[in-house]
Formats: structure tokens, C-alpha cells, sequence
């Protein structure tokens, strides 16, 4: 059985090309997510109010297209202010 390292990689703050929250620089991010692979590690965190909504599609960019489905662990969030109370 193979040991699930315990670091996470957190797609909160992911390196721009401008002051524009969802300007992200893919080629950076594609680097850092093949490091972050290639050192073993598989869990990404992201929800879809990161980088205005392009942390998901980021992740899908560099993660999703370019690596087995078997190996990565995505995991969403769903902010609190979102829900609805209904009564």
C-alpha cells in the first residue's frame, strides 16, 4: 500500500501575470504543479470563488490535461456565504 504524504497544495494564491485575480500565469503554475507531482505529493484544494473562479480552471489546465486521472487528488470547496438558508 502506498504511504498518502500529508501536504496539500492550495490553489488560494497562485502566481499572476497582472493585478488581475484570475490573470493567472499557467506556465508558472504548470512548473509548480509538476514539482509538487514529482515530489510524490497529490492533493490539491480549490474552490471556485479562488482567483474570481480560475483556480478551477487552472487546476483542469495543468493538472487534469496533462496527467493521469488515477494519481491527483482534487478536492472543491463551497464558501459559506453561498449557501441559502431555506425555512
Amino acid at each position: 500500500m502506498n504511504e498518502i504524504k500529508k501536504l496539500g497544495f492550495g490553489l488560494m494564491r497562485l502566481p499572476q501575470k497582472s493585478a488581475n485575480g484570475a490573470d493567472i500565469d499557467m506556465e508558472e503554475f504548470k512548473e509548480m504543479v509538476d514539482l509538487f507531482l514529482g515530489r510524490g505529493f497529490t492533493y490539491f484544494d480549490t474552490s471556485y470563488v479562488y482567483h474570481n473562479g480560475a483556480s478551477e480552471t487552472a487546476i483542469r489546465e495543468a493538472l487534469v490535461k496533462r496527467h493521469p486521472r488515477d494519481i491527483p487528488n482534487a478536492r472543491g470547496e463551497q464558501s459559506g456565504r453561498d449557501l441559502q438558508r431555506t425555512a
